[in-house]
């Protein structure tokens, strides 16, 4: 039986939210700096979009990519997964 089209997107959010954590270790840089840098009062919330449990926005990508030092290029092959991810 085929996946449903929320769980597929559900499975294509949490493999980005891979990408990003792994981006974001690379970097050596652990969530709760990682938050700081955001700006953001929570370290939870970069947990839950490394997790897929938040959706997960072109913002959230410029800023993990900008944070994490990543390449033009390594921002577009991201933005553009997002981008799948939200049309699913």
């Amino acid at each position: 039986m085929p996946a449903s089209p929320s769980s597929s997107a559900q499975a294509a959010r949490r493999r980005l939210g891979e990408q990003l954590r792994e981006m974001r270790q690379a970097a050596r840089i652990t969530g709760v700096k990682f938050a700081e840098l955001a700006g953001w009062r929570q370290s939870s919330m970069v947990s839950m979009i490394e997790r897929g449990q938040r959706t997960i926005t072109p913002d959230h990508v410029r800023l993990w990519c900008q944070i994490c030092g990543a390449s033009e290029r390594r921002q577009a092959e991201l933005l553009a997964e997002q981008a799948n991810v939200t049309r699913m």
